[in-house]
């Protein structure tokens, strides 16, 4: 893709994760095959798994399954990606109760590589 800067484009998933999460929703299903890039915009699609909620738990949830998508399609640039998309997100005044939330979930589960 000509001109595409994978630090913009994860900030603007962050800041659109942000928007969601303060109206109470929740994707459900925030996978990088549900976004769509066009100019200066990212779109998500497919709120199928969507659901209003705003409890920390779900967004945190939200959060994970975009992280282990990334982890699993996109795992040469998760880092870079993951960093940016978190940087965009701290827009969100209860970014902080939910990436705690994020860190506690991924030591629930039941078979961690790390």
């Amino acid at each position: 893709m000509k001109g595409f800067q994978l630090s913009f484009v994860c900030r603007k998933i962050g800041e659109n994760i942000s928007r969601l999460h303060s109206a109470g929703i929740v994707h459900g299903d925030l996978t990088t095959s549900n976004m769509i890039v066009q100019g200066n915009e990212v779109y998500f699609l497919d709120f199928s798994l969507g659901t209003v909620s705003k409890k920390i738990e779900d967004q945190a949830v939200d959060l994970f399954l975009l992280y282990e998508a990334l982890k699993s399609t996109h795992f040469p640039v998760l880092e870079e990606a993951w960093k940016n998309i978190l940087e965009g997100y701290k827009n969100y005044p209860k970014s902080k109760e939910v990436l705690k939330r994020f860190e506690e979930i991924g030591k629930r589960r039941r078979y961690k590589t790390e």
